[in-house]
């Protein structure tokens, strides 16, 4: 990457004032505009430099930045990511005042942890930033694990007059008792007893929102999924909108059966081979 010296470009000094760098730059711009030099390649590409130049010179704040770099500039370039492309400027300005410049300061990370219900819910955690003070961070309702959230200007201070670093905190969400998360939808397994799944009838669950009633129909398999439409997760920045909840049956067999309990599962029994010992 060639370095560009916007001084020598402007033809002007480095202790120019600013009326001198707005004069030299209208006298430049003048001259190489491309009307005054129609199919010039070489008059465009000094026009875009005297542009670039003045950008710079003009603004008291990138002149300072392109005046501490100076001669060091190789060293900047080295240790920067590849700058954000822009086609109206060089890759040695991109490198400057992009936004992954290396005047930048660096990026710090962290992890907090949140449960289910709080990723439900939404909620405020507070961490400490570069400098020690207390920041908070607000936790919109559907985060999803491992998820990243920037926090902008927290992170390091740039040692040469650049933008703050960020914080980026990575979202842990620890494990749940009753649910299991898949996306935006909320998987759950329901005891139910036995009776309730061959005959059918009313169960009652806790959601993360309160109580919910569904009305199972009779003969339900075990490990029958249930799907309720907008009872999952919350979708994350989309107000309104919800995964699912996906209810897995389990039956519960009864722990000790009485006489007359027994008596009727054998009636069950051979009513279902199909009417009793000897027939087929």
């Amino acid at each position: 990457m060639e370095y560009k010296d916007y001084y020598k470009i402007l033809e002007v000094g480095r202790n120019a004032s600013e009326q001198d760098i707005k004069k030299a730059f209208r006298r430049l711009a003048v001259q190489f505009h491309p009307d005054k030099n129609p199919g010039d390649k070489q008059a465009e590409e000094r026009f875009k430099l005297v542009n670039e130049a003045y950008k710079v010179l003009s603004d008291p704040d990138k002149r300072a930045r392109y005046d501490r770099m100076g001669s060091n500039w190789q060293r900047f370039a080295a240790q920067a990511a590849e700058p954000a492309a822009d086609g109206n400027f060089s890759d040695f300005f991109n490198l400057l005042f992009g936004d992954k410049s290396p005047f930048k300061g660096k990026d710090l990370r962290g992890k907090i942890d949140i449960s289910l219900e709080e990723a439900f819910r939404g909620c405020e955690k507070t961490i400490r930033d570069a400098e020690g003070k207390l920041i908070s961070i607000k936790v919109r309702p559907g985060v999803r694990h491992e998820q990243v959230l920037r926090l902008k200007g927290h992170g390091a201070k740039s040692a040469l007059g650049g933008a703050a670093g960020d914080i980026l905190i990575t979202i842990n969400i620890l494990p749940h008792e009753r649910f299991r998360r898949e996306g935006d939808d909320l998987l759950l397994e329901l005891p139910v007893a036995l009776y309730t799944m061959v005959l059918g009838g009313r169960v009652s669950l806790e959601t993360l929102d309160g109580s919910l009633s569904l009305k199972l129909p009779p003969a339900n398999q075990n490990g029958k999924q249930l799907k309720i439409a907008n009872h999952g997760m919350p979708r994350f920045k989309q107000d309104g909108q919800r995964g699912d909840l996906r209810v897995t049956l389990r039956a519960v067999l009864p722990e000790s059966l009485s006489p007359a309990e027994l008596a009727l599962f054998q009636q069950l029994a051979q009513l279902g081979q199909g009417g009793g010992p000897g027939k087929p």
